[in-house]
């Protein structure tokens, strides 16, 4: 298991690669996702090319609460915000009214899938993030579909940079 030192080490690396407009292979709370900045067109579209699908509702926002989901959906019922506030556990929820993501990353419908994760990582690099607008989307990893808490992960609980 990392330390908090070498976990700080990967959310850095893992933060400037999604900067750079690249892909990362990153630990969440349920199993491994391939993310990239949320913003970004061009890393969004290369995300659909690794998974060889360009399904816009298998695609999720991670972001690190309530309070930053606002900056991504408009039209979002009240409810919704204070289910996420009183969660005890991870949340995903599909809200209406997709705003400030890539273009290419909202269905025809409007929605968006937002997570908020409680997987130290993942909170990690949104934190580190949080003035700037680096969110991921998160996806369901197609080549590694275990636990991230399995000791026989190929990767360990390092993050890759693809």
């Amino acid at each position: 298991m990392q330390n908090n030192n070498e976990l700080q080490r990967e959310a850095d690396e893992a933060v400037r690669v999604l900067k750079e407009g690249g892909i990362i292979l990153y630990p969440t709370d349920t199993v491994w996702g391939l993310g990239c900045d949320a913003t970004n067109a061009e890393a969004v579209e290369r995300i659909y090319k690794l998974k060889r699908s360009e399904n816009k509702k298998s695609m999720l926002v991670l972001c690190a609460s309530a309070d930053m989901v606002v900056r991504y959906v408009n039209r979002a019922p009240g409810i919704a915000f204070e289910v996420m506030e009183l969660a005890t556990s991870p949340l995903t929820a599909i809200l209406p009214g997709a705003v400030g993501v890539a273009g290419n990353l909202i269905p025809e419908e409007g929605t968006l899938g937002v997570r908020i994760p409680d997987h130290a990582f993942c909170q990690r690099m949104l934190r580190q993030t949080f003035q700037t607008v680096y969110y991921f989307p998160g996806f369901r990893c197609f080549c590694m579909p275990v636990s991230i808490y399995d000791p026989w992960m190929p990767f360990g609980y390092r993050t890759c940079f693809i």
